[in-house]
């Protein structure tokens, strides 16, 4: 378990995945392979495993599934998708469509990530993320002014 004075070497050493996880999270660094590497052997490499209480597991899959889209893995970030419907979050969620907003994007579907990001913004006009991965995409299609 990390504690107060713990650093990412120490947790690491000690294979403190759910430490390093969270150290990563807390510190908003950006260590895809780190957090794949840690977070499969926390939960397995189909991250079906529990660990922890269900909040922090949901969490780790999460972080998981962002990590490996950073990394071009979309079949590890279809199955946390997946794990993450069969641990009984809603399709409908903002939490779910966000990510499942990202695996759309990064597999070049931009109209499907675009209609939810849409939907995010009909909600919350100010919606910061939404408008920020719409833009990201406009970029991607070389249709961002510069």
């Amino acid at each position: 378990m990390m504690g107060p004075g713990d650093d990412l070497p120490s947790l690491t050493r000690r294979k403190d995945h759910l430490g390093v996880l969270r150290y990563i999270r807390l510190h908003e660094l950006r260590e895809p392979q780190m957090v794949v590497d840690h977070g499969q052997s926390l939960l397995g490499t189909d991250v079906s495993r529990r660990a922890g209480d269900e909040l922090t597991r949901l969490a780790a899959i999460e972080q998981i599934c962002l990590a490996a889209l950073d990394l071009g893995n979309h079949e590890l970030a279809n199955t946390c998708l997946d794990q993450l419907r069969k641990s009984g979050v809603e399709k409908e969620s903002v939490r779910f469509r966000r990510l499942l907003a990202r695996c759309l994007e990064a597999s070049g579907d931009y109209d499907g990530a675009n209609k939810i990001y849409d939907d995010f913004l009909k909600d919350n006009s100010a919606n910061l993320v939404a408008l920020q991965r719409k833009y990201c995409i406009a970029k991607a299609q070389d249709l961002a002014p510069e």
